[in-house]
């Protein structure tokens, strides 16, 4: 959240994920009006289309724990 670009900054996180991996990752997103700023910088990110298209062009599959 503190990045300049936080999205470009995931998305070069997730080009590093390489087959057979597993990766964690955790964000406390929120909206509304009393919400910290990084909260809503999260969700944005969580939200953004261009990661919803690297994700699925490069097949990462998101799980929770109990997939494990």
């Amino acid at each position: 959240f503190n990045e300049r670009d936080p999205v470009e900054s995931f998305l070069a996180e997730l080009q590093k994920i390489r087959g057979g991996q597993i990766i964690e990752v955790m964000f406390h997103p929120a909206r509304g009006e009393n919400i910290d700023e990084w909260r809503k910088k999260d969700l944005n990110l969580l939200t953004d289309s261009r990661i919803f298209d690297f994700i699925k062009q490069n097949n990462i599959q998101l799980i929770t724990y109990k997939e494990l």
